[in-house]
């Protein structure tokens, strides 16, 4: 999930949890019987929380996030707009249920709080461990990003394939501390560094594009279907792997290096960081992979040159833990 998704839904959600508690507290200790103010700011908050949910959908985030905010938006339109006869004369006889504004401030001052503890829960638990080097992938600047003009590369149908190089103005200490602290969040894993950071390729690049340029994930698809790969089950070395996101979208890409029985060894180029040997489940791009076999000779896209093979696929290594040295 995008960063900027996820701040963003998780601010909404507890923006109506908090101002759904204030009306419904307002209305729980209320005497009065409601007038046509209440009734106004209730159908408001109601027809805001719905479109937030339609927002939410638009954006693509699960249903059992927005889901509950169009019911919590539904209702409260509902149990506002009834005494003004807003909807249809069917649902009047139900108004009488809805006169006490107790019990419609009680149903906020329950209902939103929960509400929004619910939408943030859905958001952390959609939060895969990608969104940990995703971060690190996003510290290049996509506008810093500029099509390389001079390669015409293209799948094996034909269809063109933007590549990308990024501007060499990076403080390669800084590139370093990345690194670093990228392969510290991953403390768990048992990691092999190949290669050190290098701008001049991305890990699509790398499997893709012989590690001469930056890839796109978007385009990954097509050269998938372009180049005849299909999904396997059990990998073979020098297989592609592709981490994709919940939503289905392209991550990350990797190429199998070690394939039997006891596990699959994965080498890949986490962004613009370093390059790893890993197993295919210790990464940070998250717990979605499938394996990708392919007849034809080499991964290269057409126009690039050379193969993306460092030579004959590694034997099985003694991992340790820990920071590679």
């Amino acid at each position: 999930m995008d960063p900027s998704v996820f701040m963003s839904a998780a601010l909404m959600a507890v923006l109506i949890g908090l101002v759904g508690a204030v009306l419904g507290l307002v209305g729980a200790t209320s005497r009065r019987t409601p007038g046509l103010g209440w009734r106004i700011v209730g159908l408001s908050f109601g027809l805001a929380v719905a479109g937030c949910a339609l927002g939410a959908a638009w954006l693509g985030l699960s249903l059992r996030f927005w889901g509950g905010l169009l019911l919590l938006g539904i209702g409260t339109s509902l149990q506002s707009a009834i005494p003004l006869r807003v909807v249809p004369s069917v649902f009047t006889a139900l108004s009488g249920v809805w006169q006490s504004p107790r019990l419609q401030g009680g149903f906020l001052l329950a209902a939103a709080p929960l509400l929004a503890v619910w939408c943030t829960f859905q958001l952390l638990s959609a939060v895969e461990p990608s969104t940990t080097l995703a971060a690190f992938d996003q510290a290049i600047d996509p506008a810093r990003m500029q099509e390389v003009a001079s390669v015409n590369a293209f799948t094996d149908q034909g269809r063109p394939v933007p590549l990308y190089r990024i501007d060499e103005d990076v403080n390669e200490e800084s590139t370093q501390s990345r690194d670093d602290a990228a392969v510290a969040t991953q403390r768990s894993a048992q990691l092999i560094r190949t290669a050190p950071p290098e701008l001049a390729y991305n890990c699509h690049g790398w499997v893709f594009a012989a590690g001469h340029h930056w890839l796109r994930g978007r385009d990954v698809d097509n050269i998938l279907e372009d180049n005849g790969y299909h999904a396997v089950p059990v990998p073979q070395v020098g297989d592609v792997v592709i981490y994709r996101d919940s939503q289905g979208l392209v991550l990350h890409s990797g190429l199998v290096r070690v394939a039997d029985t006891e596990m699959v060894l994965v080498e890949s180029k986490w962004g613009h960081l370093g390059r790893y040997l890993h197993m295919a489940q210790d990464q940070g791009y998250g717990p979605h992979f499938t394996y990708y076999h392919t007849d034809r000779k080499g991964h290269a896209i057409q126009g690039t040159n050379g193969d993306t093979s460092t030579g004959s696929p590694v034997a099985p290594p003694k991992l340790r833990s820990g920071k590679p040295g």
